[in-house]
């Protein structure tokens, strides 16, 4: 018991000690990013052991929680946002489709089951690496399952201080404008502006007249019944792919939608109410990479 404590304490700890480099850098070095370049340089350095998040008892907790957090993540997914804002959807789709070409040029170099593993996590993340590395071991290519990790480790790597470079230059955007807009005593239009699409919304949404489950009950959706209900959701989607041979993550995610569209669920489930770190993305992601130094297969939590 207090071993595994103590090694809790100590992913704790570089997770703490990400917050405070994203607080000292003002955002310009995430907190995603440096706690995984802690990890990384501690990892190479023979100062953490490779199994420290079997250690610390997060193995179990990510296979559990995946299910739950991509029904979370599905109860983010606003359709109307999504038709309102159709132009990003489809320079995504765009951008997925680059993904797939180009990784698909590397097969004659790294061979049909390294590229099919690797383009569903750049395009996918986190679930795409759940359910690529599954596979993969299922299928018997260890090889493929290990790329596929590490494929989404080296995405994080990569892509977070860029994607942390725009989010900041996007937010000192806004404040300019908002700044400007003050000095020039255009503060209402510029809020006005700024809320059109929300008040819109919020229009649609008073036209309708329709109240949900979780607005009449809001008051009864505390921290316990949203993780309660991520729960029921998870275990729907894994007892649903077992029926319909359909990956849980799909379905999860498929059913957060449903759900929050019937007003079952609440909007954001996620996020909405506290809820135990133990739910967060990153406590997920961490066992899915491969050992740190000591092996180049993903471990059998995966």
């Amino acid at each position: 018991m207090f071993d595994m404590l103590l090694w809790f304490a100590v992913v704790m700890v570089l997770f703490a000690v990400g917050d405070v480099v994203a607080k000292l850098t003002k955002a310009r070095i995430s907190s995603v990013f440096a706690t995984l370049m802690l990890f990384l340089i501690l990892f190479v350095a023979g100062v953490l052991p490779a199994d420290i998040i079997e250690k610390a008892g997060l193995s179990a907790a990510s296979s559990w929680s995946v299910p739950m957090l991509l029904f979370a993540m599905g109860s983010m997914i606003n359709l109307r946002q999504f038709m309102d804002e159709w132009r990003t959807v489809v320079t995504c789709w765009f951008g997925m489709l680059a993904v797939i070409i180009g990784v698909s040029l590397t097969i004659p170099i790294i061979g049909k089951e390294m590229a099919l593993s690797a383009i569903p996590v750049v395009n996918g993340a986190l679930p795409a690496t759940q359910i690529m590395t599954e596979a993969a071991t299922k299928a018997g290519y260890p090889l493929a399952a290990a790329l596929a990790a590490i494929t989404f480790a080296v995405q994080k790597f990569v892509g977070t201080p860029f994607a942390s470079s725009a989010s900041l230059r996007y937010a000192q955007g806004l404040i300019g404008e908002y700044r400007k807009a003050k000095s020039s005593g255009t503060l209402d239009e510029f809020m006005a502006a700024a809320g059109k699409s929300e008040n819109r919304n919020s229009e649609a949404k008073t036209a309708s007249k329709r109240i949900t489950l979780a607005e009449k009950f809001d008051g009864f959706y505390s921290s316990n019944v949203c993780i309660l209900l991520a729960v029921v959701g998870g275990l729907l989607s894994v007892w649903l792919g077992e029926l319909t041979h359909i990956n849980y993550a799909i379905l999860g995610l498929v059913l957060g939608v449903i759900f929050t569209q019937l007003g079952v669920v609440c909007p954001r489930t996620s996020s909405r109410k506290p809820k135990p770190a133990v739910l967060s993305t990153w406590w997920c992601s961490l066992p899915s990479f491969p050992p740190w130094p000591t092996s180049p297969y993903p471990t059998s939590s995966t």
